[in-house]
C-alpha cells in the first residue's frame, strides 16, 4: 500500500448485522461487520495506515444491499487480495465453493495441494479480510460444527441457513 492510496468506506446494515465496506479504486478491500460502538474509521486507520480516508455513506449502503440481495451475494467489483501467498492461496480456493456447499478446513487444505495444512488454512482464514464475498463462513469442521468465525458463530450459522433459502 502506498500514501496516495484512497479508501472510500461507509457502513450499512445488513441481514447480518452493521456492516462496513472498504473499496480501493473499484476493488473492495474490506468487507466486515462492526461490534457495537466500534469505530469504523478507527477500523480502516489501523488496516490502511497510509490510506486517505473518504466516508462515503451512500456508496456503502448501495453495495452493501447488493451483497446481501436475495439473489445471494452479487458483487461486480473485483476484490483486492492483499495477504502473504498462501493467504491469497487459500482465499482463492474459497472463491471456489459454491454457494449452499460446506468444507471443511481439511477440504480446503487439499484443494490447495497441502493436505497436511488444515490448521495454516484455519489461520489463513480468519485473516480473511473480505467477509461473505470470499465464503471463508462455508468452511466448518470436519465434525460437522460450525466452529469459530471471526465475526461470531452466530452470524456464520445464520449466513449458512440463509443461503441454503437464497438462489444464485
Amino acid at each position: 500500500m502506498h500514501s496516495s492510496q484512497i479508501i472510500y468506506y461507509g457502513k450499512h446494515t445488513s441481514r447480518f448485522g452493521l456492516c462496513t465496506i472498504g473499496i480501493d479504486a473499484n476493488q473492495i478491500c474490506y468487507l466486515g461487520f462492526l461490534k457495537k460502538n466500534q469505530d469504523e474509521r478507527q477500523l480502516y486507520k489501523s488496516l490502511f495506515p497510509h490510506a486517505t480516508l473518504v466516508h462515503r455513506a451512500k456508496r456503502a449502503k448501495i453495495l452493501i444491499d447488493k451483497i446481501f440481495s436475495k439473489n445471494g451475494g452479487q458483487n461486480t467489483l473485483p476484490l483486492l487480495l492483499n495477504g502473504t501467498p498462501f493467504q491469497i492461496k487459500v482465499w482463492k480456493a474459497l472463491l471456489q465453493i459454491p454457494m449452499r456447499k460446506l468444507v471443511s478446513y481439511q477440504d480446503i487444505a487439499c484443494a490447495i495441494g497441502n493436505n497436511k495444512a488444515a490448521r495454516a488454512v484455519g489461520n489463513a482464514i480468519a485473516a480473511n479480510h473480505i467477509a461473505y464475498l470470499i465464503p471463508c463462513h462455508r468452511v466448518i469442521k470436519q465434525s460437522g460444527e460450525i466452529g469459530k468465525y471471526r465475526w461470531g458463530s452466530d452470524r456464520k450459522g445464520a449466513m449458512i441457513a440463509w443461503e441454503k433459502t437464497t438462489s444464485g
